[in-house]
């Protein structure tokens, strides 16, 4: 990302960069607020063909995210980010913690069983949630997925999010079978074990994928991992909808917490959870018992503050 030849929002600076991405950037704006902004180029340099291109896509990108943001704001969720303020210069949100991908690869070591299989409970929870409202995320995957101050999941990244039956507008791989162009309850569960065989094993699957379709029969070997008969059936696409995913994840942990309650230490069986000092970790799940979905009153008053950003930067011009 070459941030000198991109015009900045709101008299942002490069020191306020948390994030970025081909269509976006994300700024901080102190400790509790978060922008995120399309690519502009400069108006007084030259642009290529392909910097015009990448400038449309983001601006057209950023407004179908906030199409998608005003309905689940209507309809909100503890475990999807809702924004503050939608305006031109971009979408202000919630600053969270860190994404998921982040905390994988930086701090693997703290993260016990029962919070990681919290996680794919939760993020499932947001895609159940999308589904009842004929959506399908597109793009599910730990670096579009954050966490709170709690350590709880806030699904985010929703540029590739369409209604159920549209063409897919994400191909991620490992988190997406290239050969399904539709987007359905059947290209999300796909993403769904791909998330958990990530966040339960610390690596992304490697499929082989021959002519036009992945080979079932060298999918990556899920015995021994932490819900792998759910990671298998996922990949071969055999919910009848992310409910019924969602119902088995319910299962799997009451499961895990039973198990826990009946070890004695003496040689159980353990499942395999990379990274976690504990395979049939005992330890305590970090935050609240449960993600809460912000107040609207503390909503209001972010809102106002993002707002005082926009009314200054207009009486400046």
């Amino acid at each position: 990302m070459v941030l000198n030849e991109y015009t900045l929002p709101f008299r942002l600076t490069r020191a306020d960069v948390i994030g970025s991405g081909s269509v976006s950037t994300v700024f901080a704006i102190g400790e509790c607020i978060a922008l995120k902004a399309p690519i502009v180029f400069r108006a007084n340099i030259p642009l290529t063909d392909e910097q015009i291109e990448q400038s449309a896509e983001s601006l057209a990108s950023l407004e179908r995210e906030k199409c998608i943001y005003d309905i689940l704001n209507d309809h909100p969720h503890p475990n999807i980010l809702q924004t503050i303020l939608h305006c031109p210069g971009g979408i202000f949100m919630p600053r969270m913690s860190r994404n998921l991908d982040n905390w994988m690869n930086h701090d693997p070591n703290s993260i016990s069983v029962p919070l990681r299989l919290r996680w794919v409970k939760e993020l499932t929870r947001a895609a159940e949630h999308l589904e009842s409202h004929g959506l399908v995320h597109g793009d599910i995957r730990p670096a579009n997925t954050l966490l709170d101050n709690n350590l709880h999941i806030k699904l985010a990244d929703f540029d590739s999010c369409v209604s159920a039956g549209d063409a897919c507008l994400a191909f991620t791989v490992p988190y997406h079978d290239a050969f399904e162009e539709k987007a359905s309850y059947t290209t999300e569960q796909f993403a769904i074990g791909s998330f958990m065989y990530t966040v339960f094993t610390g690596v992304e699957p490697e499929f082989e994928i021959t002519g036009r379709k992945l080979q079932a029969e060298k999918l990556p070997d899920t015995s021994g991992i932490l819900g792998g008969d759910i990671i298998a059936s996922c990949w071969r696409k055999e919910y009848v909808s992310i409910a019924a995913l969602a119902g088995e994840i319910e299962e799997l942990e009451l499961e895990l917490a039973l198990d826990d309650e009946r070890d004695d230490g003496d040689g159980c069986e353990m499942c395999f959870v990379a990274g976690s000092n504990s395979p049939r970790s005992v330890q305590r799940v970090s935050g609240q018992a449960n993600a809460e979905v912000l107040e609207e009153d503390r909503i209001e008053k972010l809102r106002v503050i993002c707002r005082g950003l926009c009314s200054c930067l207009n009486d400046n011009n």
